[in-house]
């Protein structure tokens, strides 16, 4: 999927998207900008008690986000590591 938003004029910026098999959001590139990949996980052994899954996002430049959820699929805690 890709989607696009006009900045001025003839000038756009464009995002494309990949999907997992679950149709789950795995990559988005924009232009100019290094990828950006999510992967959706068990929770580790960081994670609060009541977390059913951790959500990471990886991009160059980038410090990884680990974002806990519970099974309402609230933030219970996020995390970035370098």
């Amino acid at each position: 999927m890709q989607t696009r938003q006009q900045l001025s004029g003839s000038n756009y910026l464009t995002t494309s998207y990949t999907y997992d098999d679950y149709n789950r959001p795995y990559s988005s590139k924009t232009d100019g900008q290094p990828i950006v990949y999510t992967a959706v996980q068990s929770p580790d052994e960081q994670a609060p008690d009541n977390a059913v899954m951790q959500i990471v996002s990886a991009s160059d430049g980038t410090p990884t986000q680990k974002v806990y959820q519970d099974k309402l699929g609230c933030v219970l805690r996020t995390a970035y590591c370098n």
